[in-house]
């Protein structure tokens, strides 16, 4: 089954997956089988608290190629602005029961999300690249309890896994005090067989996808 399918389902079932490209040599013989790499910027308004996220994900070339069939408005044979720019809107609308993938984990009430803003869409050296924003129904104060998250999907049918390095995670218009910090995931040996072993007819439920998920803590003091 095709990332672009399950997103469709994904309104109905609640079911969806990603991670980096690189994260798997073989993604068609074992979960996860759909990828998605993805930068995250944690916005504040001016009085320091995080009222939503810019997201940048960017689709493995397999799905792109799949996707972006039905992306050609014009009949020329490629996709166009207007077939990409409607393909991000069918995707953000059916992902936008769950949360956008996105688990809160916090100590106090956790953040909930209203809404979405599509930012841009792109095809980068033949992956699929959405740009969005989703907004938080009331401001979020990190201040008093750390903001947890992370991003994937239950059954690890498709993984999510940020870039590398320091823009994986960024700040905007935090107040000085603020930062962000990234846990890597720690399956295990035993779990990480497992999924591997998984064919895409298979599913281990949705208890597999967090034990892959990384975590991200944004704290204010």
């Amino acid at each position: 089954m095709s990332l672009l399918t399950m997103l469709r389902e994904f309104a109905v079932r609640s079911a969806l997956a990603g991670a980096a490209i690189e994260f798997i040599a073989s993604p068609a013989a074992a979960h996860p089988h759909e990828f998605i790499t993805v930068q995250t910027e944690v916005v504040f308004d001016d009085a320091g608290r995080v009222i939503g996220m810019r997201h940048a994900w960017l689709l493995d070339e397999f799905f792109t190629a799949y996707a972006v069939e039905g992306a050609d408005s014009d009949g020329d044979g490629a996709p166009d602005r207007e077939g990409l720019t409607d393909l991000m809107l069918e995707i953000l609308g059916n992902i936008a029961q769950s949360g956008y993938l996105t688990d809160f984990r916090t100590m106090g009430e956790a953040p909930k999300i209203t809404s979405h803003n599509p930012l841009s869409v792109d095809l980068k050296s033949r992956r699929l690249s959405l740009n969005f924003e989703v907004v938080f129904a009331e401001p979020y104060d990190a201040s008093q309890t750390p903001l947890r998250y992370a991003l994937y999907e239950p059954t690890y049918y498709i993984a999510v896994n940020h870039v590398p390095g320091a823009s994986a995670v960024t700040l905007d218009n935090a107040p000085e005090g603020c930062r962000s910090s990234l846990q890597e995931p720690d399956p295990g040996e035993d779990l990480t067989a497992f999924a591997l072993a998984l064919d895409k007819t298979q599913s281990a439920g949705d208890d597999l996808g967090v034990n892959f998920a990384e975590w991200v803590t944004v704290t204010c003091s």
